[in-house]
């Protein structure tokens, strides 16, 4: 699926990108573009390019996260009442193949 940056006056300022499993993350701002807008903007363009391909757009979150979870909330997600937890086994973890 790719990563998408953003750039801030010519500087690197954050990532985006799609999980194997198809879920939007790996959102990062670095700490001097933080607070900007970076990361709704990032997260509404990865919602827009899933939409175009055909997806239906989801997100995770780790519980306590806050900042991400207004930000889903800012870009119009709906919530689970139920939590999703992922497990790794011996035989399904990186570099087990």
């Amino acid at each position: 699926y790719g990563m998408l940056g953003a750039f801030y006056h010519g500087r690197p300022a954050g990532f985006v990108g799609v999980h194997d499993e198809g879920s939007m993350g790996m959102l990062e701002i670095l700490p001097a573009f933080r607070r900007l807008g970076i990361g709704s903007a990032l997260g509404a363009h990865m919602v827009k390019r899933e939409l175009l391909r055909g997806h239906i757009p989801y997100d995770q979150y780790f519980s306590g996260n806050t900042a991400s979870r207004q930000m889903q909330e800012k870009l119009g997600f709906n919530f689970s009442e139920q939590p999703t937890i992922w497990l790794l086994t011996p035989d399904t973890a990186p570099g087990e193949e």
